[in-house]
Order: structure tokens, then sequence, then C-alpha cells
């Protein structure tokens, strides 16, 4: 074989190599549960309250071109403390725990308002999904204020539901029910772990 034709065939090689990993690059996003909360608010003619989780998990992944083509969210329902063990019981036995142990949250589209540039604090993201509570699944749409600096991604928003949409009875007090609404807020934060075909094979 002459140099000429060894040498364009090296140079197809490499580019044929070079393609599948151009093509499949995305970074997925590893939410780090310690460092995110997601709050739910209710309110009674009596008082309001808030129960906080610690323990959400899930992934935010991201291609190549930047769009971010899927986001996955879960939170164990008995992990939302109130700051009251009875009411924190009633609220498990209320939504079915032993039935439906998970809240759970699938992005199926998620549209840029600003860019997210490293160290960008002020971008925002349209994020349209589905969140299935007590074995229902609904669409919700909200905003999120997103940063990314480095590895990191963090992510800030608030959407509110009705609590009848999820075939559920309002709690009561007193002989008093709830009003037919949670408010949800999430401050979540993920590490990224480059996901490609070449780290996968060279493991």
């Amino acid at each position: 074989m002459n140099t000429r034709l060894s040498c364009c065939l090296g140079a197809l090689l490499t580019l044929l190599l070079a393609l599948p990993l151009t093509a499949s690059a995305q970074t997925v996003y590893h939410i780090v549960p310690k460092e995110s909360t997601v709050t739910y608010a209710m309110d009674h003619p009596a008082h309001k309250w808030d129960g906080v989780s610690h323990s959400a998990t899930g992934t935010v992944e991201i291609g190549p071109d930047g769009a971010v083509t899927a986001i996955h969210v879960e939170i164990p329902v008995l992990t939302f403390d109130s700051g009251n063990r009875n009411r924190d019981s009633h609220m498990a036995e209320v939504v079915e725990f032993y039935l439906y142990p998970k809240v759970i949250f699938d992005a199926t589209d998620v549209t840029p308002i600003d860019s997210v540039a490293d160290g960008e604090a002020d971008a925002f993201w349209r994020i349209r999904g589905n969140l299935t509570f007590h074995g229902v699944t609904k669409p919700i749409e909200t905003v999120a204020k997103v940063m990314r600096d480095g590895d990191r991604l963090r992510a800030e928003g608030a959407f509110d539901v009705k609590i009848t949409d999820f075939d559920m009875e309002r709690p009561s007090l007193l002989m008093v029910k709830v009003k037919d609404w949670i408010g949800l807020k999430f401050d979540l934060s993920a590490e990224a772990e480059e996901a490609t075909t070449a780290t996968r094979t060279n493991r």
C-alpha cells in the first residue's frame, strides 16, 4: 500500500471514529439530594404550613447543542417534614403513600428563555411536563431560574396544583377543609457526569 493511500485511509478512519462521539455526546446532571429542597405549602383558614424534603433525586440531560433533552425528578412522599409529626402522618395517609410512595416529574418540553452560560445566574427555562402524584398524572408548566457554573447546575422555580385534580380528599381541621391548593417550590442542585460513547467504551 502506497504512502498516499495509507494516509487517506488513516484520515477516513479517524473521521469515522470521531462522528459517533460528536453525535452521542451529552451531559447528564445528577441531582444532589442534600443540596436540594422541594417544598409544598398548604392553606387552612386557621393556619398555613410548609413541608420540606431534602431527598429529591433525578437527572437533567443536556445535548451537545445545549438543548435540554430530559428532566426526571423523584421525591419520596415520606421525606416531607412540616415540623409536626402528627400532621405529616396524616398527610402521608391522605396521599396513600403505601400505594403511591413517590412524587414524580418528567419534562416533555424545555424552552430556553435565556441561554445558560457558565457562571450565568439569571438565565431561565420554560419547562412543561407531567407531574405524577397519588397515582394521577397531570401536565404542569413552570419557569425555572437556572445557573450553570462549571460542572454544577442549579434550578429554582415554583408552580401550583389543585388537590382535587389528583383524586384526593382535601384534609380537614376542626371540620373545615384546607383550600384546594398546593404550592410547590423547588431549588435543585445537580452535578455533571460526562456521558459519551467514548467514556462508556473506555471504562
